[in-house]
């Protein structure tokens, strides 16, 4: 096996994302049975490319399998999701500059039991504001879809209706919500 260099990131006092090396004996190797084979080295390039993807990869990994890598459980407890949330808005933001668009694009069911916006929605958005970066929720477009023309933005034919990923409809509203962003851009900062 190829020797590969891990990355993890946590939050430091000025709200911004530091990241640091951990060792070759990270919860990916110990783990690697509940892992496809050819999803660790895809993960793991993520992770050494992205510090947004290793901040996602803690959380998922700690609400999946519920246990903290030894060098990520030894730091400080862990921050609010609002701060990990400001610092990444932070860091997105200064990594790509005015040219940034952040998409949420939330659960809405069909019984219209979701039409509020989750506390992560309103993490993410108040971030965005907070950091002057441009981002966007597909919920207006979502609920409006389903109300008034009995339309639904996720699920398939071998899915709970509302359920699943964005169908052919839900990318509609995605690409048109980004049109209507993205048209507005200066064009010396569309390049």
């Amino acid at each position: 096996m190829r020797n590969t260099r891990r990355w993890a990131a946590n939050v430091n006092a000025t709200g911004r994302l530091s990241t640091f090396e951990i060792p070759d004996e990270d919860w990916l190797d110990q783990n690697r049975k509940d892992i496809p084979k050819l999803l660790a080295p895809l993960i793991r390039e993520s992770m050494r490319r992205s510090r947004f993807c290793m901040v996602l990869m803690r959380k998922m990994r700690d609400l999946l399998i519920g246990e903290s890598h030894p060098v990520l459980a030894s730091s400080a407890r862990q921050p609010p999701d609002s701060v990990v949330t400001n610092a990444i808005a932070r860091t997105l933001g200064e990594s790509y500059g005015p040219r940034l668009l952040l998409v949420y694009t939330p659960a809405v069911a069909v019984d219209g039991s979701q039409d509020a916006p989750s506390e992560g929605e309103k993490d993410l958005l108040s971030a965005c504001r907070a950091e002057n970066v441009r981002c966007l929720s597909l919920r207006p477009a979502m609920v409006h879809g389903r109300d008034a023309e009995q339309r639904i933005s996720n699920g398939f034919h071998n899915t709970l209706p509302g359920m699943g990923h964005l169908n052919a409809y839900g990318h509609k509203i995605l690409a048109e919500s980004i049109w209507k962003v993205v048209r507005q851009i200066p064009a010396d900062l569309a390049r």
